[in-house]
């Protein structure tokens, strides 16, 4: 299955002049990681697949429109074209498409006008089947020979050879060299010889697990862990969205959003952060890839208003702080990312509530991000009747410089409790503005001394 890094990845450029079919190659990328993942996904006979394999086609021939031959540079998390990443992906697994090339030792694929029409599929099924090798099955330059994809050339370095590694070598033609498939061959019939004169082979008794080597073990041992850490709810949200992407028919749609907001309700339950982010965005992100009528958007967009409600965030931010132990930051990170403003006040009411300082610095970070692009909602806040998000609301108006609080700061001023005046104080000197310290004149004779010197 793929992981969520991989879909739907989209490369970041900075602002320079892309060169001319940049965008096409780019879309070329994703929709490939997507037909990828169908070709595992689904049966042949499936119309997702077909759908899949006729968009890729179709991208391929948009390509082929601004440049007669696709060349990429393999690295370890990218596929570049023309010097610029076209695809990106940080982890370092068999998901990772530009990772699944590197370690074989494949750095440049080539693929020629053509390549689309019958090459391709092969192409696909030699990926998958490459990603669920073992450490004894071919490896993908291996496959790639055997193969021999009259569309697909590729450059790739020696991993066992003494030579510079700097230098490539290009796929020979057939005829050449001896490939791959022969050199095994020729060793499997050297075995054979060996094994009809007579010569006891030690390897004839390997039938437990006491004879694996350290690398074997070592191996067996990640591919379980690796196993065990791979969340499929995450390829059961991709499989949903690809059909709310490619079916254009109302019904099918609602129907997929109501299993996406099953799916969402199930990851909150069993603590899936990463997954709830995930689910969040990429449905956000296949909303602005397709036409959608007003309904479907006006219910995507309540998916992440569903979040930011307080009863969840307090449930949320409840269970984390009762947690003896708390997920990671980035998957933590993630998950806030998807708040709205309208958790500020949630979040603003658990700040003095914490216990874990851990916990406390991420939610200090949230209310940071979200107060800093609402101001509307700070002001809303400074006027609210719990006591802690009020003095929250109004020491982020004082960071913030708000002008527009300074109304509703000025109502604080002649508050009862002298702790409320001295927060209200020390915001209207940090605001600053005119009308802020017009304000602040009026704490020159309270009866708090410590007023009395912020207004001085």
């Amino acid at each position: 299955m793929t992981t969520p890094s991989i879909r739907r990845s989209t490369t970041s450029t900075k602002a320079i002049d892309l060169p001319v079919g940049f965008g096409a190659v780019e879309d070329l990328m994703r929709v490939l990681v997507k037909a990828i993942r169908a070709q595992q996904l689904y049966l042949p006979n499936n119309p997702m697949h077909k759908t899949a394999l006729d968009g890729l086609r179709a991208a391929f021939v948009t390509v082929w429109q601004q440049t007669p031959e696709l060349t990429l540079v393999v690295a370890e998390t990218e596929l570049r074209w023309s010097d610029l990443p076209v695809l990106t992906d940080t982890t370092k697994s068999s998901e990772n498409l530009p990772w699944l090339f590197y370690k074989d030792g494949i750095r440049e694929l080539r693929f020629a006008k053509g390549v689309e029409e019958t090459e391709i599929v092969r192409f696909l099924e030699i990926i998958n089947r490459a990603r669920r090798a073992s450490v004894d099955d071919d490896d993908l330059i291996t496959m790639l020979w055997e193969a021999d994809l009259g569309g697909l050339t590729y450059g790739y370095m020696d991993m066992h050879s003494d030579e510079d590694p700097a230098e490539l070598t290009t796929k020979e033609p057939a005829g050449g060299a001896p490939s791959p498939g022969e050199i095994r061959a020729g060793t499997a019939q050297a075995a054979a010889d060996a094994k009809s004169s007579g010569v006891v082979n030690m390897a004839d008794f390997d039938a437990t697990l006491h004879f694996l080597d350290a690398t074997e073990v070592d191996y067996l041992r990640l591919e379980i862990a690796r196993e065990y850490d791979h969340d499929l709810r995450t390829n059961i949200v991709s499989a949903l969205l690809d059909v709310f992407e490619q079916q254009p028919i109302e019904g099918v749609r609602e129907e997929v959003l109501d299993h996406v907001e099953t799916m969402l309700a199930f990851l909150l339950a069993s603590g899936s952060f990463r997954g709830v982010a995930f689910l969040l965005s990429e449905t956000a992100a296949a909303a602005t890839r397709s036409d959608m009528s007003p309904a479907i958007n006006a219910r995507i967009s309540t998916l992440a208003d569903r979040l930011s409600t307080p009863e969840a965030v307090g449930q949320l931010l409840e269970a984390l702080d009762d947690a003896a132990a708390l997920p990671p930051r980035e998957e933590l990170g993630l998950l806030f990312d998807q708040l709205r403003p309208m958790a500020l006040g949630t979040v603003f009411s658990w700040l003095p509530r914490v216990r874990a300082e851990q916990l406390r610095v991420l939610v200090t970070e949230v209310a940071d991000r979200l107060a800093a692009g609402n101001t509307g909602e700070i002001i809303k806040l400074v006027e609210s009747t719990d006591v802690n998000v009020s003095n929250e609301a109004i020491r982020r108006a004082g960071v913030l410089k708000a002008q527009a609080a300074v109304a509703a700061i000025a109502r604080i001023i002649a508050d009862a409790d002298p702790e409320r005046r001295h927060i209200a104080a020390q915001a209207l000197a940090e605001i600053g503005s005119t009308g802020a310290l017009q304000t602040l004149e009026r704490c020159v004779s309270d009866a708090d001394r410590d007023i009395r010197i912020i207004a001085a």
